[in-house]
């Protein structure tokens, strides 16, 4: 019969191995910076409004403990706030690491989108970045706002000087 003790004691040193490796579905992304909007909005091409509209489970690597290894996210755009596709749906690829923007189906979001750099035509979501639900996302877009009058005020004044306007 094992003692109290040595089974308390087994069960902590598992507890502590097991939060050290990290659990399936406990983890969450290890961010060394957090963007500003600005900062955000200046490196990356796109920012819209999008509806996830369709996720495609992605299982690529045989060796994944869990077999999956990305989702791919449709995103029918709703709005642009910076940069234009041709196209009105966007393909996510959202890694399966504890890095993800992981998103729900048929809900509106804020997306801060950069081209994936090994999947051309998909785009990524910074996770430490600023994309949010739209319901969230309140004072970022005022943010974004204050950002496109300033840019606007700015270029009507280099135009009413190159006019010859006062």
């Amino acid at each position: 019969m094992k003692s109290p003790m040595k089974s308390s004691l087994q069960f902590g040193t598992w507890l502590l191995f097991a939060s050290l490796m990290g659990l399936p579905g406990m983890a969450s992304a290890a961010c060394s910076e957090y963007p500003t909007v600005k900062a955000e909005i200046l490196r990356g091409p796109l920012v819209l409004q999008g509806r996830a509209i369709k996720e495609k489970v992605l299982q690529e690597d045989a060796d994944d403990p869990y077999g999956v290894t990305a989702t791919e996210f449709t995103i029918q755009v709703e709005a642009w706030f910076k940069g234009r596709s041709k196209r009105n749906r966007l393909i996510i690829r959202d890694e399966n690491t504890s890095s993800r923007f992981a998103m729900d189906l048929h809900k509106s979001y804020l997306l801060f989108m950069q081209p994936d750099p090994q999947y051309p035509g998909q785009y990524y979501v910074d996770s430490c970045g600023n994309s949010n639900l739209m319901a969230e996302s309140r004072t970022v877009l005022k943010i974004i706002n204050n950002m496109k009058a300033a840019k606007t005020k700015k270029a009507g004044n280099l135009s009413s000087k190159t006019s010859g306007s006062p």
